[in-house]
């Protein structure tokens, strides 16, 4: 009967030993998800800021282009880009030609630094797949140590009432 208790006593302390773990397997989880969810949306943010920050800026350059055009018009070559303005606002082919230009100068910049946004998305998603797999082979290894010790416990406590009976 005081090996049976004795038994029973290891096999409950392996068990709760192994719970003990499983509830701080399942607690480590939740909170490397929230982790995770906050890291995602941090980057995400970061990028999108990045990209509206590059719009802005390339809107003050052309704001500024804009500007340093009509400094040069009004000082240096007022005449001459008078007559050349005219001939533009005539000319609607021409007109065509330059925004065009303009408008493939500016979806270039903006293609890119979407590129760059859509590479770090991936890169940062690539990241949160080896940290979740990093951290469910370091809970994994955990929990089967616990395992382990618990059956071998359950195999001691067997074979120690099986000599007990002989």
């Amino acid at each position: 009967k005081s090996a049976r208790c004795f038994v029973a006593r290891r096999q409950r302390a392996a068990f709760a030993g192994w719970a003990e773990c499983w509830a701080y397997r399942r607690d480590t989880r939740r909170k490397l998800g929230r982790l995770l969810k906050q890291m995602q949306r941090r980057d995400v943010a970061a990028a999108v800021r990045a990209w509206v920050e590059f719009v802005e800026e390339a809107g003050f350059q052309r704001r500024r282009l804009a500007t340093a055009v009509k400094k040069l018009t009004s000082r240096f070559l007022a005449g001459a880009w008078r007559t050349w303005a005219e001939e533009v606002h005539e000319n609607k082919a021409h007109n065509h030609i330059l925004q065009k230009a303009l408008q493939k100068l500016t979806n270039q910049m903006v293609v890119g630094y979407f590129n760059t946004w859509l590479e770090s998305v991936q890169e940062e998603r690539e990241m949160r797949s080896k940290c979740q797999g990093l951290f469910n082979r370091i809970l994994n290894s955990s929990l089967s140590g616990a395992f382990n010790e618990w059956r071998e416990s359950v195999n001691e406590a067997r074979w120690e009432a099986g000599a007990m009976q002989r």
